[in-house]
């Protein structure tokens, strides 16, 4: 191609360019390039040519870094378009110097520009290719800063997005890690959007299907703002257990107020729960029989009376009960206590109320009963099932019941007025003989009150020491040597004066106060005793009850030690009736008394529940003869029956002594059948004690 094409074709070329990007000399500086740059934000790239207007090549307005465009430009620009030229970008320096002149004239003057590469053009020359380093200077400022603001706008953007990130970690974990089933329900569509780990473990999928459909019942007429509301409801898990939940439900809206979720939090409450019902149990029902307990009957009582509903009450009480907790341990009786209310829950009907009021006291209340026979129609079988056998760890134990009843409105016009007849009745029931029972009627009221009364006063002697024991001399056979003393209490009692035993003791039995005051008239009788001739003994009454303490024996041994006693100079008077309970335990007692050194004396013997087995299984030294007995003794049968006994007690060589003699004619009958001792009015008196010694010879 001759110089003068070469020369058109550049000129096209330049003319191309021009059309398309700025066209600067080559001698612009740095601070040119750039101020175009910024004149118009929108440049990408400038041309740069010679003096001879030959394009050397491209400045980005981003790295300033220089790319050859070819000799003169023309290969590029004439085969692509301009616009491909854009990357690399560079900058175009002119040297008119030699190629192997070119950088060490270069480096010799100082050159402002940094050196990147040569292109060799004609004649051997070259053209540098690299950056101007005022441009490059400004740029790099200029690009840094800009650097420097992106990176701060993308560490910026960087901690936003971790803290969006631990934010959303956060509440995950707080999430998911609430104990409480937790379930988020979209209220557009109704899907479960979010269900924590507690939902998830507390059943499978149609139980959080239940429990999402109760929590939906919630959010009916419920609006947004107002989108709180709490539920109760109770369920079943996989397991089969009973599930109570309380449902707290929270409507969220978006900022115009319109619904977008339902939050539901599930409270498992059985546990709190099963302790409520388990409290309300305890509060109402007794823990040993599970019978409701005095405070729940009570509450039931009072119902029936202000409804105006006839009924019938029942007052119950265990006989000898206590022997059995004081032989048999606390466990056996709670265990007979727990077969008792069973055989009451037997003879009962639907509507009946059976409670166990405390102690060995039980009540029934039957609704819609008033008529006496129906009354005494159900009581007797009831009676007889609680008197019969009962097994306890192996052992037989019988015990029976005293039962008193009251009848609402006939004998009663409130609920604690009709609970005091029925108490009353059964201890009238109690003190006809035990095992029995007594319906309510007027006179009881103030025959129970009298008791009451003296029952306190009884207490209050006890206190105060306004009890005394007279004594009543035996006598060998012939009636003039005493051989023993009977004590027998007496109650100084400040308005009726001296009271008999046959006063007091039954209601001493029957309130607990026997043992307090059976040990009180050992104690006396033992220190009285203690001197009086040594061939003179004391003879102390002990109710069944005493016996069948076990600590008994060990009191009797501990007097005996206090006072100085010696043990055969006192004999342990029982009834025949202590046998009727616990014959086990109370022989056990007895054979621990004959141990200690006491005399055991078998007295009213031919009365009550006589049997011979307890002459050869229990150790009697003596037996009385009931002075029924030796008043009768002019019949021929009872003077027969009479020389039965003796002839028998002495085949056992057990002593014999007759009680009640009051005449000379029964002494001389007693005498010649060979009865060793006489007691009686005849021979002497109850005394006191100062009034003893005349007959003791002391």
């Amino acid at each position: 191609m001759t110089m003068q094409e070469n020369g058109a074709v550049a000129a096209q070329t330049m003319r191309d360019i021009a059309a398309v990007v700025p066209i600067l000399p080559e001698t612009a500086v740095g601070g040119d390039v750039m101020q175009y740059f910024e004149r118009d934000p929108d440049l990408l790239y400038i041309v740069i040519v010679d003096h001879g207007g030959r394009a050397l090549g491209l400045v980005d307005r981003h790295t300033f870094h220089v790319r050859m465009a070819g000799q003169y430009g023309y290969s590029v620009y004439h085969r692509r378009p301009v616009t491909l030229l854009m990357d690399p970008r560079p900058t175009i320096v002119e040297a008119d110097v030699l190629v192997a002149d070119f950088l060490p004239q270069a480096l010799g003057a100082n050159a402002s520009e940094l050196l990147l590469g040569f292109i060799v053009v004609e004649r051997g020359f070259c053209l540098g290719v690299g950056s101007a380093i005022d441009l490059v200077r400004h740029a790099h400022a200029a690009k840094q800063t800009a650097l420097s603001e992106l990176r701060m706008a993308t560490d910026r953007l960087h901690e936003a997005n971790e803290k969006i990130l631990r934010d959303k970690l956060f509440i995950d974990r707080i999430v998911q890690n609430v104990p409480s089933p937790l379930i988020v329900r979209s209220v557009v569509d109704g899907d479960v959007i979010l269900m924590n780990r507690a939902a998830k473990r507390f059943g499978d999928s149609a139980l959080s299907e239940k429990m999402i459909g109760m929590a939906s019942c919630m959010t009916d007429g419920v609006p947004a703002g107002d989108g709180q509301a709490t539920m109760e409801c109770s369920l079943d898990d996989p397991q089969g257990n009973r599930r109570d939940l309380i449902i707290n439900r929270l409507l969220i809206a978006d900022q115009s107020g319109t619904p977008l979720w339902d939050l539901y939090v599930f409270d498992d409450v059985t546990v709190y729960r099963d302790n409520e019902r388990q409290i309300e149990r305890l509060a109402h029902y007794d823990k040993v029989t599970d019978l409701c307990n005095r405070r729940l009957f009570s509450v039931q009582l009072e119902a029936l009376c202000g409804e105006n509903r006839q009924g019938v009450l029942f007052y119950i009480d265990l006989d000898y009960f206590k022997t059995v907790n004081d032989v048999h341990g606390h466990a056996a009786g709670d265990a007979l206590l727990r077969l008792v209310a069973g055989r009451l829950r037997e003879h009962s009907r639907p509507g009946d109320l059976i409670a166990r009021l405390g102690g060995d006291e039980f009540a029934i209340l039957w609704p819609n009963t008033s008529s006496p026979l129906e009354i005494d129609g159900r009581m007797t079988p009831l009676l007889a099932s609680l008197s019969a056998p009962y097994q306890v760890d192996g052992k037989r134990i019988v015990i029976g019941a005293s039962i008193g009843s009251a009848r609402f409105p006939e004998d009663a016009d409130s609920a604690e007025t009709l609970l005091q007849h029925a108490d009353m009745a059964m201890y009238r029931a109690k003190a006809r003989g035990r095992n029995r029972f007594a319906q309510f009627q007027a006179a009881l009221s103030e025959e129970v009150r009298s008791a009451a009364i003296l029952t306190g006063e009884l207490r209050d002697a006890l206190a105060t020491d306004a009890l005394t024991v007279h004594f009543q001399p035996i006598y060998d056979r012939t009636g003039r040597q005493v051989t023993s003393c009977e004590a027998l209490v007496r109650w100084r009692h400040p308005v009726h004066g001296l009271i008999m035993p046959d006063q007091f003791i039954a209601l001493a039995e029957q309130n607990g106060l026997i043992h307090t005051l059976g040990q009180w008239v050992l104690q006396a009788a033992c220190r009285e005793a203690v001197a009086w001739p040594a061939g003179v003994r004391v003879a102390v009454n002990v109710s069944p009850i005493q016996l069948g303490d076990a600590a008994f024996p060990d009191m009797v041994l501990r007097i005996l030690q206090q006072t100085g006693l010696p043990a055969h100079r006192l004999e342990i008077e029982i009834t025949e009736t202590s046998f009727l309970k616990n014959e086990k335990s109370n022989q056990a007692a007895l054979r621990r008394l004959v141990e200690i050194g006491c005399r055991l004396v078998l007295d009213d013997f031919g009365t009550g529940y006589s049997s011979l087995k307890y002459l050869w299984s229990f150790p009697f030294s003596k037996i009385k003869i009931d002075c029924g007995f030796v008043q009768a003794m002019s019949q021929d049968k009872v003077l027969r029956i009479t020389q039965t006994i003796l002839s028998l007690a002495h085949s056992l060589e057990l002593c014999v002594t007759a009680e009640g003699v009051e005449t000379d004619e029964q002494h001389r009958l007693l005498a010649g059948m060979g009865c060793d001792e006489v007691q009686g009015y005849l021979f002497a008196r109850p005394r006191p004690v100062e009034e003893l010694l005349s007959c003791l010879g002391a």
